[in-house]
């Protein structure tokens, strides 16, 4: 008994084996194996929610709000090419180069500054102009208001399709109000920043109209 003391004394008490080696270097081959199959489902994942997660987070911003919906023909596009068609494909099929350039001015219209009254270019006429001076004894806001007077609907009345409805027209006019409403607002933000400006659309005599006068 004393002699098989002796003979163990040499060796360790905790020593790993051969066996335990095994195991701990399968325990890490298969701890790697999990990490990078997580790490290839992470990336799937990624690919496939990323898109959708990107469109839930986008947010529309812009100056000018489209109601396509009044636009002829839109919505029967739209269906017919779903997911690609959009406002360019539309101004594409409508419309060419010359009227795109010659739009830019129904937003973006020129000003006349004379004798304190801020006047739109294209409605602009001396004579008007002097009428009204003397009518309203120099009231620069009464006098910008009847010189800017202009019917929305005479912008396009010659093009006017036979075949449209009354409402769809309406619609469109009042569209076509509004966006010029904002457009006008914002350039007179900018051109005229110490003057207070108002743009308005109102409807008289079954006409929709559109003036701006300065506001004190």
């Amino acid at each position: 008994m004393v002699k098989q003391v002796e003979a163990s004394k040499g060796k360790p008490r905790h020593g790993v084996t051969g066996a335990t080696k095994r195991r701990q270097l399968k325990i890490l081959y298969l701890t790697e194996q999990l990490s990078q199959e997580s790490q290839r489902l992470n990336q799937l994942l990624r690919k496939k929610l990323l898109p959708e997660l990107t469109i839930k987070r986008m947010k529309k911003i812009s100056l000018l709000d489209v109601n396509t919906s009044v636009l002829k023909e839109y919505r029967i596009l739209e269906e017919l090419n779903p997911g690609s068609w959009n406002i360019g494909e539309y101004l594409n099929l409508k419309f060419d180069l010359n009227a795109a350039i010659a739009f830019s001015k129904l937003y973006f219209p020129d000003f006349i500054e004379k004798e304190g009254c801020i006047l739109l270019g294209f409605t602009y006429n001396e004579e008007t102009f002097r009428q009204w001076y003397e009518l309203f004894n120099g009231d620069i806001p009464a006098i910008e208001s009847k010189c800017n007077l202009y019917e929305v609907a005479d912008y396009f009345s010659l093009n006017r399709s036979e075949n449209e409805s009354l409402d769809s027209y309406n619609q469109a006019i009042d569209e076509f109000g509004k966006l010029l409403k904002t457009s006008w607002e914002i350039n007179c933000k900018i051109l005229f920043p110490d003057r207070n400006i108002v743009v308005e659309v109102f409807d008289e005599f079954d006409t929709t109209r559109i003036t701006l006068y300065s506001s004190y």
